[in-house]
């Protein structure tokens, strides 16, 4: 059986053990909450919706994009395919890179 790894219990001044690690007592070891709490929301929604709320939220969905409803199309097009991004950002990049090539021939 292998030795366990003895930790140092001692905390240095600043707050960090002897392994670098965050020493009992530090306020920071507390570590960030927004996770947790967001974790602890989607608990309850998920309990709160059940699968038939879900399908009939995505069928009305479906039926308002049939409709023309602009926000019912991107949301689930963002569904589906993901997050559209601009049609020009390619025109805008090769924009962009020709203006670095003229500041570089500018400097030679």
């Amino acid at each position: 059986m292998p030795t366990p790894i003895k930790t140092p219990s001692e905390t240095v001044k600043n707050g960090w053990d002897n392994w670098g690690r965050f020493g009992k007592g530090n306020q920071a070891a507390r570590g960030n909450s927004v996770p947790r709490k967001a974790a602890q929301f989607s608990a309850k929604l998920f309990s709160a919706v059940s699968l038939a709320d879900f399908s009939a939220i995505v069928r009305a969905t479906i039926a308002d994009a049939k409709k023309g409803d602009r926000y019912a199309h991107k949301l689930l097009f963002d569904s589906l395919i993901g997050p559209s991004i601009q049609i020009d950002l390619l025109e805008k990049m090769e924009q962009l890179e020709r203006d670095i090539q003229s500041l570089k021939d500018d400097e030679n």
